[in-house]
């Protein structure tokens, strides 16, 4: 659930009304239950463990008078848990390995809680292509409690003359937690400036 309120600023010049600049900010709160499954080890009994998960979060953004960026700051704290990685787990006497020995997380899940500060920008570009514009949305994530670093950078292409809500494009992350980069293709995300 979330809520948001929009407004916006402008005044009179002599050459007319100057163009509007748009203040946009809200909040946002989740929760619900994960249910983590694990294997114990030394007997293999099956268990699981039902665990209550939430997050609250505010923004705040900025549109300028261009009417073609869009500028967020953004809080969440997370408050969540996360499954151990797996592992080969087995019998306390092993007698027959594909039998007596599984994969699985060999306990119950770990807390994990997380104070997420953020910086986006959005804009587009209009090339003179005659079929689309670009657009970019760079965001960077900081978590304040464990020095993560989350880098990402969407490139799309909005076609002009369709209102199709297919939007082609790459994304391009990093995460200093997986000290990995990862590359993808997307047919479909959303991408916006309406006020």
């Amino acid at each position: 659930m979330g809520v948001s309120q929009f407004r916006t600023s402008s005044r009179d010049e002599a050459n007319g009304p100057k163009p509007a600049i748009g203040l946009q900010f809200g909040g946002e709160a989740t929760f619900g239950f994960n249910r983590f499954d694990y294997r114990e080890n030394g007997s293999l009994t099956k268990l699981s463990s039902d665990k209550f998960q939430y997050s609250v979060a505010a923004f705040a953004s900025v549109y300028p008078a261009d009417a073609r960026s869009m500028v967020s700051v953004g809080m969440e704290y997370q408050h969540g848990f996360e499954a151990q990685d797996e592992e080969i787990v087995c019998k306390s006497q092993v007698v027959q390995a594909k039998d007596d020995c599984v994969k699985s997380p060999p306990g119950p899940p770990t807390e994990d809680e997380g104070l997420l500060l953020s910086f986006e920008l959005r804009r587009t570009f209009g090339l003179g292509w005659s079929f689309a514009d670009l657009a970019i949305s760079p965001k960077a994530t900081v978590d304040s409690l464990d020095g993560d670093v989350g880098l990402e950078l969407p490139i799309y292409l909005l076609p002009l003359e369709s209102k199709s809500p297919v939007l082609p494009g790459i994304k391009i992350g990093y995460t200093t937690e997986k000290d990995d980069v990862v590359f993808g293709v997307f047919l479909k995300a959303a991408f916006g400036l309406k006020r």
